[in-house]
């Protein structure tokens, strides 16, 4: 026969346990944010530029691209993509998306006007194109923009 002392202890370590695992599940939750908070839908662009730097990193990997020459205005973006897992998965590594290649990308605009984006197609030096859809159901028409 379990003593009523015992039965405390093994109630209160399971409620523990719980509070625990819910804590943790709650902060991950809010750490991940969601695409429509930060980039709008309804602006959707295509950039062509010179990727600047890439960072393989989580949340998501970021890539520095700089768009524009001659007569157009010239930007430099930081583009959210997926985490390194997920890029992979989609046929992109660091050999095949690197600083000094020449890209054409799809993206959702960041809502603060920045010159952030989130990036949905992405077409590679090697002319492959990857539909990575961060966040994001099926894409509209694109607007060429720069």
């Amino acid at each position: 026969m379990v003593s009523m002392s015992a039965r405390l202890v093994r109630l209160s370590m399971h409620l523990a346990v719980t509070l625990a695992l819910t804590l943790i599940v709650a902060a991950g939750v809010n750490a991940h944010h969601s695409i429509q908070s930060e980039y709008d839908v309804s602006k959707i662009v295509t950039l062509t530029g010179q990727v600047t730097h890439v960072d393989w990193a989580f949340p998501h990997v970021t890539v520095g691209l700089h768009v524009g020459s001659g007569a157009n205005a010239e930007t430099d973006w930081e583009l959210e993509t997926l985490n390194p897992q997920g890029l992979q998965r989609a046929g992109v590594d660091a050999s095949s998306l690197k600083a000094g290649d020449a890209i054409r990308t799809t993206v959702y605009l960041a809502r603060d006007e920045s010159h952030r984006a989130v990036t949905q197609t992405v077409t590679l030096a090697s002319g492959r194109m990857v539909t990575l859809q961060v966040g994001a159901g099926a894409l509209p028409a694109t607007t060429p923009a720069h």
